[in-house]
């Protein structure tokens, strides 16, 4: 039976963090080298390996909560202003759009790019968005409800966050994300076969001088390199 962090070893439920890997996985396939270390080690190690391989491809791949990105808004449409009187919109929208013209504005940002999403297998992966401000040069702020409309998408693949127009969102503007993500659904095999094999390497190097005399972590640190190039971020 599998628990709500995914995992069907119940030993881990009481962990918190899920890394890339599960304790069940690594006593499976590597049992001689998990002989005599409890969960707790293990754990411990696939954490370490998780955080290495994230730190490796400059990115956020293990399911995460709150994380927070301050970014600039940019990229403007002009066919996004919103000025046309003629144009069809909802309330919130067109009482967006009286206060920026109310102000003299025309140019409301309307998008934006996380910087945690996913490069491959946008079907394991999930976004929840904890709070939403938009922080403007007028020193005012305005949160932003994904659940009232005010954001149109958040794309898995990009990042890429669209905004519902006549959102009070002058240029200049910066805007501040808390959100949960990650590879939630499951997790690819390829970050999985890496956390493993990172979780070993981790194991050996710190097991006493005498057991690894005649082991080399080459071959491994090869295996876990391959693995882990597509995902770098570039």
């Amino acid at each position: 039976m599998t628990d709500l962090l995914g995992y069907s070893n119940t030993s881990d439920q009481k962990f918190a963090f899920r890394p890339l890997a599960s304790v069940a996985d690594l006593r499976t396939r590597w049992p001689a080298l998990c002989n005599g270390k409890s969960d707790e080690t293990l754990y411990a190690a696939l954490v370490d390996a998780t955080r290495e391989i994230e730190d490796r491809t400059s990115r956020r791949l293990a399911p995460f909560t709150g994380h927070l990105d301050e970014l600039g808004m940019t990229g403007i449409n002009p066919n996004e202003f919103g000025g046309g009187t003629n144009m069809p919109t909802s309330i919130q929208g067109a009482l967006g759009m009286s206060y920026a013209s109310s102000l003299g504005i025309n140019s409301l940002i309307r998008r934006f790019w996380l910087n945690e999403y996913a490069p491959r297998y946008p079907e394991m992966w999930e976004y929840e968005i904890l709070e939403m401000r938009v922080l403007t040069t007028y020193g005012s702020w305005q949160d932003v409800s994904v659940a009232n409309g005010d954001v149109i998408d958040i794309e898995k693949t990009t990042g890429f966050t669209w905004l519902q127009i006549g959102l009070f969102a002058p240029e200049e503007s910066r805007i501040r994300i808390c959100y949960n993500g990650g590879y939630v659904n499951d997790t690819p095999g390829s970050l999985q076969r890496a956390c493993l094999l990172q979780a070993v390497e981790f194991l050996i190097m710190e097991g006493e001088p005498q057991q690894r005399k005649d082991m080399s972590v080459d071959e491994l640190e090869r295996q876990i390199t391959k693995l882990v190039a597509p995902w770098v971020k570039g």
